[in-house]
C-alpha cells in the first residue's frame, strides 16, 4: 500500500535517479549530518517517474533535479526541508511536476536556477513555505499552469536576474506579495487570479527599457483585494498591461514617472471610453467605498427663466 515502505537515508542522498525507473507509493526521508537530497535526479538519462510518494525531511532540498534530468513527479507530497527548498532545479534540470503538494519547507517551494533549467508545473498546491512559493533566478525558466500558490512567507512567484516565467490560470493568494518581477526578468501572465495578498499583487521593477527588447506580457488577469497596490511598476519597470482587472486594492495602482513611458496599456477599441489605464479596469477600494458625488441639478435649472410682466 502507498506509504507503507519507508526509505530513510542519513549520510548521502536517500535515492539517486541516474536513469529510467519508477518510484511509486514510497515514503522517502533524509536525516542526519551534511547537505543531501532525499531524491536526486541527475544526468540527461534521468527520466524517472515518481508517483504518489511522500518525500520529506531533507537536510538540503527535498528533491534535486540537475544536469539535464527530466523526471515526472506526480501526486507526491514534498515537504519539511530543513535548510532548502521543496524542489531545487539547477544546472540545466528539466522535468514535469504535476498534481503534487509542496509545503512547509525552509526556503521556497520550488527554486529554479541557471540558464538551461526549465521545469513545467501543472495543477500543484504550493503553500506555507518560508520564502517564495516559486523562485526563478539566475537566468532560469519555468512554466506554471493551474497551480494554487498561497500563504508563502515572501511572495507567490518571484522572478529575478534575467529569468523568465510563463504563468497561466494560477491562483496566487495570501502571500506577503503576489508576483515580483525584477532585475531584467520577464514574467508573462495570462488569466491568473492574484488576490488577497498582504502587500502588492504584482510588482515590476528594474527591467530592460530598450524599445526592441522583450518585456513582460500581463493580460486578462484578476488582481484584486490586495492590501497595498494591485499593480506597481517602478524604478525602470517595463511591461505590456492589457485587459486586466485591478479591483478593490487598498493602495493605488502605481506607475512611477520613470517607468510610465515604458508601460503599454493596450489600444482601446474605437467607440469605447478610454480611461487612465487604457484597456485595464482599475477601481481602487477607496473609489468603491467613497464614489465621487455628482450634485443634483438645481431645481428648474433646465427651465427657461420666467419673463417679468411687460417684457
Amino acid at each position: 500500500l502507498p506509504g507503507e515502505t519507508i526509505i530513510r537515508g542519513t549520510s548521502f542522498h536517500t535515492v539517486s535517479c541516474l536513469g529510467k525507473g519508477e518510484l511509486i507509493g514510497l515514503t522517502i526521508q533524509q536525516y542526519g549530518p551534511g547537505q543531501w537530497f532525499a531524491v536526486l535526479c541527475a544526468g540527461d538519462g534521468a527520466v524517472a517517474e515518481i508517483t504518489d510518494c511522500d518525500i520529506a525531511g531533507a537536510t538540503n532540498s527535498c528533491v534535486g533535479i540537475s544536469e539535464g534530468a527530466g523526471p515526472t513527479i506526480k501526486g507526491c507530497k514534498i515537504h519539511g526541508s530543513q535548510t532548502g527548498a521543496g524542489i531545487a532545479v539547477f544546472a540545466g534540470g528539466k522535468g514535469t511536476i504535476q498534481d503534487s503538494e509542496i509545503y512547509e519547507n525552509a526556503m521556497s517551494g520550488l527554486e529554479v536556477l541557471d540558464e538551461e533549467s526549465e521545469p513545467i508545473l501543472t495543477g500543484n498546491t504550493i503553500r506555507a513555505n518560508r520564502a517564495d512559493g516559486v523562485l526563478v533566478a539566475e537566468q532560469g525558466k519555468a512554466t506554471l499552469e493551474e497551480n494554487k500558490i498561497f500563504r508563502n512567507f515572501h511572495s507567490g512567484i518571484e522572478v529575478r536576474e534575467n529569468s523568465t516565467v510563463t504563468g497561466n490560470k494560477n491562483e496566487i493568494s495570501g502571500n506577503n506579495m503576489g508576483v515580483i518581477v525584477a532585475k531584467g526578468s520577464i514574467c508573462n501572465l495570462s488569466e491568473n487570479k492574484v488576490n488577497k495578498n498582504y502587500i502588492t499583487g504584482l510588482e515590476i521593477s528594474n527591467c530592460s527599457t530598450e524599445e526592441d527588447d522583450p518585456r513582460s506580457e500581463v493580460q486578462n488577469n484578476e488582481i484584486n483585494y490586495n492590501l497595498e497596490s494591485g499593480i506597481k511598476v517602478w524604478y525602470h519597470g517595463a511591461v505590456n498591461l492589457t485587459g486586466n482587472n485591478s479591483i478593490a486594492n487598498l493602495g493605488e495602482t502605481k506607475l512611477s514617472p520613470r517607468s510610465r513611458r515604458h508601460v503599454n496599456l493596450g489600444e482601446v477599441e474605437e467607440g469605447q471610453p478610454k480611461g487612465p489605464f487604457g484597456t485595464n479596469t482599475v477601481k481602487e477600494l477607496m473609489q468603491i467605498l467613497y464614489p465621487p458625488v455628482i450634485p443634483d441639478d438645481p431645481v428648474g435649472a433646465d427651465e427657461a427663466p420666467a419673463q417679468e410682466d411687460g417684457e
